[in-house]
């Protein structure tokens, strides 16, 4: 039998054409391609079923909350096998040459007519980013300057570098979030969310962090540095994910969902996940934590969950309970290197 070229297939079969086939979809974003979503065909609702053409993925949130490709799409909704899908497709299973498939015996569905954009899937308005901007170097400058020196203080025992907190344009905000520090998150260019870490005392009820009005805290911090075909490693926080950044992100790209509980937008950044070659994910130690890596395990194709060799809470009580941070990715990098499969914790 020959070899059917899966690559080919992916490549040359469109994938909106296929989905519409089996689904009415409207689209929802320009962001990435152009994401678009409608009734799962296997499961319903309503806009639960997401397809981003350009990246030639889909999943649905309900029943198929990890990203496939057009081959798996077909195997998943009519019921078959991978050579039987591929003969769907056009490409024969006897000899793995194009043909007329059974997908391509019906008419081409028209591209389903444009919808107007969910916010939900798209940056900020550039008012706002203009506006936010303005407030990170402000903030910058304030801690840098001689009333900052507490805040560059309490930084660098989280383990931060200035040239750290420089790259990540930390500032400081005094006053309106109880002399805060800020935290913008800025992806591809565009400045999705401004946060704020709060100095509250430890038996105070008011939040730790808390986001800029109209911010979108569903982007990935620091997902730029994510590289296809090479691991990553997802953290719980953005001060875990700069400090991995500063010690050992030239050999292990990391980035944070911002928090336990915050829900990726698998439309715009589902693509990102595609990414590394297997995904390690390094909870909190507590139960929050272990939410967040189940969720990731959900989005992702090769999850592997990991673990501190100690019962520090995160990598900054790690790194601030004297341990080498680089010597454990190096480590964990070695071990499934060698082993391939997920790591016992």
């Amino acid at each position: 039998m020959a070899t059917i070229d899966t690559d080919k297939i992916k490549r040359e079969t469109d994938l909106l054409s296929v989905a519409s086939r089996y689904t009415s979809l409207n689209k929802k974003a320009n962001t990435g391609g152009g994401e678009y979503a409608g009734a799962c065909p296997k499961c319903g609702g309503t806009d639960r079923f997401i397809v981003q053409p350009l990246a030639g993925i889909w999943l649905c949130r309900q029943c198929h909350p990890k990203f496939g490709d057009v081959i798996e799409l077909v195997q998943y909704v009519d019921g078959v096998g991978f050579l039987d899908a591929c003969e769907r497709l056009g490409y024969s299973k006897s000899n793995g040459k194009k043909q007329q498939g059974a997908l391509q015996r019906f008419n081409t569905t028209q591209t389903p007519p444009e919808q107007p954009k969910s916010d939900w899937y798209r940056p900020p308005t550039p008012e706002w980013q203009a506006m936010a901007l303005d407030l990170v170097e402000k903030y910058e400058r304030t801690l840098w300057r001689a009333n900052g020196v507490d805040a560059r203080r309490y930084l660098n025992k989280r383990g931060l570098k200035d040239e750290t907190i420089k790259h990540f344009r930390l500032g400081l905000q005094l006053g309106k979030y109880r002399n805060a520090i800020s935290m913008p998150c800025f992806v591809n260019g565009e400045l999705w969310y401004l946060k704020y870490r709060n100095s509250v005392g430890r038996n105070s009820n008011a939040p730790k962090y808390i986001c800029e009005r109209n911010s979108r805290p569903q982007a990935l911090y620091n997902g730029d540095t994510i590289l296809k075909g090479k691991p990553a490693l997802v953290l719980e926080g953005e001060f875990d994910t700069m400090l991995a950044w500063q010690e050992f992100g030239d050999i292990l790209p990391t980035f944070t969902v911002g928090s336990a509980t915050n829900k990726i937008d698998v439309i715009g950044f589902g693509s990102y996940l595609l990414r590394p070659s297997y995904l390690l994910i390094l909870p909190d130690n507590d139960d929050a934590g272990l939410a967040m890596a189940g969720e990731m395990c959900n989005l992702v194709k090769d999850p592997r969950i990991v673990a501190l060799d100690t019962n520090a809470k995160d990598l900054t009580d790690y790194w601030q309970a004297g341990n080498d941070v680089r010597a454990w990715a190096l480590s964990t990098l070695e071990w499934h290197a060698k082993t391939g499969v997920q790591q016992k914790g």
